[in-house]
């Protein structure tokens, strides 16, 4: 969206520009056993099949997730696939620790919210695949994905617009059921 086109009040940012923090995660060994079976969840991009996210695909140990390169992303924030499944994102309700084939996005909260963002990046995700490089296993690096464009409203519109959506795929899964 041009500049010129943008609603008053409203702002196009770098995704980057709205997060404290983008971080990449990892799988722990499965050659050790004590880094499996604990109480953190941990998910792959596969695990993402809505919005919301409020459990764990497996589970690991405190010791699994500091031996390994995951990362623990606090709740209320974004996890975006950047591997496998390119492009699908969802609001991680609670703690949870990543696999490399997703990207955390620590929001900072007063620039943009959870449901607000999950959302928009729905809507790009057609852009989000189309920055993939690789041959085999095809990737988006954070810096490219930090660069993504994002239209801001104010706080109160975002929550708004959200609100308006959430209620929309409410009734379509209402219907589809």
């Amino acid at each position: 969206m041009e500049e010129s086109k943008v609603p008053e009040g409203w702002a196009i940012k770098e995704l980057g520009k709205v997060c404290t923090d983008m971080v990449g995660g990892g799988t722990p060994s499965t050659l050790h056993k004590e880094y499996w079976g604990g109480n953190i969840p941990w998910m792959t991009s596969a695990h993402i099949t809505n919005r919301h996210i409020t459990t764990g695909q497996k589970y690991i140990t405190k010791k699994g997730l500091e031996k390994s390169a995951s990362k623990l992303i606090p709740k209320d924030n974004l996890l975006v696939a950047t591997r496998v499944g390119i492009g699908k994102s969802a609001i991680n309700n609670i703690d949870v620790a990543i696999s490399q084939d997703l990207t955390g996005l620590f929001l900072d909260k007063t620039k943009v919210s959870s449901d607000y963002a999950c959302w928009f990046l729905t809507y790009k995700q057609r852009n989000i695949k189309s920055l993939a490089q690789g041959s085999t296993i095809k990737g988006v690096l954070r810096t490219d994905l930090a660069r993504l464009k994002i239209l801001l409203p104010p706080l109160p519109e975002q929550q708004s617009i959200a609100s308006i959506l959430s209620s929309v795929d409410s009734a379509i899964d209402t219907v589809e059921r």
